[in-house]
């Protein structure tokens, strides 16, 4: 019943669906992302990730709550601007979704502490949730974030702070499902 509305707003009245200008996650997606959120919440807890945070001043615990209270949305569809979303892909009078249209983006945090906008499923695990919520947490953009991890600052690759979270055990590595 709630999909089937869900469609009907959509299709019907967009503006309904769209009214605060951040698009809902399809429902594909959205079960997407709640499934990995849930995942993400336990691995933070395991020991291994605890001790990496806290070496690198990040609040274990203060991370889980920002992490708990993230909302997702679908940052191509999304026409509130990046000022408004609260967010810098490019340039704060363009939207979200405009900004979506640059080449690697693949997800991006809002300073507000909870929204994060995705642009396809398949970047939707783990590690990127958690990489944004450390956005969400800190305030912080990619480079600053690089630094905090005590990784190189590189402006065009950011899938390394992905990365070193699962490294270091906050998140299971995508190579270890194949096995």
């Amino acid at each position: 019943m709630v999909r089937h509305f869900f469609l009907f707003a959509l299709v019907v009245c967009p503006s309904v669906v769209f009214a605060t200008g951040r698009a809902p996650l399809n429902p594909r997606d959205q079960e997407r992302y709640q499934r990995a959120k849930s995942k993400a919440l336990k691995e933070i807890r395991q020991d291994r990730c605890q001790r990496f945070l806290a070496a690198h001043g990040i609040d274990p615990g203060l991370f889980f709550e920002t992490l708990k209270n993230q909302q997702a949305y679908d940052g191509p569809h999304s026409t509130l601007t990046q000022e408004e979303a609260e967010t810098t892909i490019n340039a704060p009078y363009l939207t979200v979704a405009r900004g979506f249209q640059r080449r690697h983006i693949n997800a991006c945090a809002s300073y507000n502490g909870t929204d994060v906008y995705f642009a396809k499923g398949h970047h939707i695990r783990e590690a990127v949730i958690e990489h944004e919520a450390l956005h969400n947490m800190l305030k912080i953009g990619d480079e600053e974030l690089q630094l905090r991890l005590g990784l190189k600052s590189q402006v065009e690759y950011t899938g390394n702070v992905t990365e070193t979270l699962e490294n270091h055990g906050c998140a299971p590595h995508p190579l270890s499902r194949i096995f």
